[in-house]
């Protein structure tokens, strides 16, 4: 079901596209929090389990494709198609930066640095996208980046991982190209979107693997029957959380979708201490809080903006 199809789907209480476009985006982040519980189950290393992780994606979403026998937009747009490819590879980055972190520097702490990314969306928004960067944003902008800046210190000063804190930064970078790559592409969309980016990921992670880790075929004979599960979960995760974000993605602006991708690791964060017994430090959650405020200040104003236009 598409964005639009939510936003029309009731009578009684009309929807904007928007605020269905706002709904699909949060459930898309919650699942993508769970990605680094799920990791935590596998025995592999870290980059066995991104490279698993893509492929499984993949075929999900090429058989999908494939059923909808729908016309390819991308043979009538190369541009697009060729940018998307560029979208993800950026994001298979993303995902052996990140998932190295977790092992690290924790679930929790992890995400929070990858999400970072939207930080970068938010100030380089109004060059790349040409949107307007309003007072209110600038303020949840500002509560954001002091929560982020919160975390982190207090991280680094509890002894965590250096090595853990770049590659979660590293996945930032990486996650930020992705998002401003995709947010171009206008022509092609739904399945075949997201198939090419999850397919150009896991392409970029099988490279990184044969030609960097020397990995063979003989990775199937690692595979215990614990990971089974939380592997077969991941893939299923990777193919409808991002294919629900990108659907939400193109109704959104750059702005709100970086501030709302908090979601993703408030999630983590909560997950990580249910499940892992991660803890977050005082100054964490004060970090957290200021995350959270800054998400709410700048999505109340694109709302109650919206409703004086209406």
């Amino acid at each position: 079901m598409s964005v639009m199809q939510i936003a029309k789907s009731t009578k009684t209480m009309p929807v904007s596209i928007e605020t269905a476009a706002t709904v699909v985006l949060v459930i898309s982040l919650a699942m993508g929090g769970c990605n680094g519980i799920l990791a935590s189950g596998v025995s592999l290393p870290s980059y066995q389990i991104v490279l698993i992780r893509a492929m499984l994606g993949a075929l999900i979403l090429g058989a999908l494709l494939v059923v909808s026998r729908r016309p390819l937009a991308a043979l009538a747009h190369k541009g697009e198609a060729l940018m998307l490819a560029g979208a993800g590879a950026a994001l298979g980055l993303d995902w052996l930066f990140l998932f190295e972190a977790y092992a690290y520097a924790g679930v929790g702490l992890s995400t929070i640095l990858c999400y970072c990314a939207p930080v970068i969306v938010m100030v380089l928004s109004p060059v790349v996208f040409r949107e307007k960067f309003t007072a209110a944003k600038s303020v949840g902008f500002s509560v954001v980046v002091a929560g982020a800046v919160l975390v982190n210190a207090s991280a680094v000063q509890g002894g965590v991982s250096a090595y853990g804190v770049t590659c979660g930064l590293a996945s930032a970078v990486c996650f930020a190209a992705m998002m401003m790559l995709s947010k171009k592409v206008s022509h092609v969309y739904g399945i075949e979107k997201v198939f090419i980016e999850i397919a150009a990921a896991a392409l970029v992670v099988l490279v990184y693997a044969v030609f960097c880790k020397g990995i063979t075929f003989d990775i199937v004979f690692a595979v215990r029957r614990t990971d089974v599960l939380p592997l077969a979960l991941l893939g299923v995760s990777t193919a409808l959380s991002n294919y629900l974000y990108l659907k939400a993605m193109g109704a959104l602006s750059a702005q709100s979708v970086a501030v709302l991708g908090y979601v993703e690791p408030l999630s983590a964060v909560a997950l990580g201490a249910l499940v892992l017994g991660e803890t977050l430090t005082p100054l964490q959650l004060v970090g957290a809080a200021c995350i959270i405020a800054g998400a709410v200040v700048s999505e109340l104003h694109v709302h109650s903006k919206s409703a004086k236009l209406a």
